[in-house]
């Protein structure tokens, strides 16, 4: 039973996160890297425990953080060069 909540809300958070990823507003590269960490390290708890399918969306959610990181990098990079022009 708890396999099947961690599962679903773990898409749920997936499907909340589409938006950060296709639009311009980025969070902070903090947030973004902590939580894709602290994910992470859910995914792995969720394997050693047998929670697969909780790990695997765990492991996707991350991803999708790791992701907007990057975003927010390339974005940030893009202001200082405009600025700097």
């Amino acid at each position: 039973m708890e396999n099947l909540i961690f599962t679903f809300g773990g898409i749920f958070f997936a499907f909340a996160l589409l938006p950060t990823l296709f639009t311009d507003h980025k969070p902070s590269i903090w947030t973004s890297g902590i939580t894709a960490f602290i994910l992470f390290l859910f995914a792995l708890s969720y394997f050693s425990i047998g929670f697969y399918s909780a790990a695997i969306i765990s492991l996707i959610t991350s991803t999708m953080w790791y992701i907007i990181a990057i975003q927010t990098k390339e974005q940030s990079g893009k202001t200082v060069k405009k600025t700097a022009e």
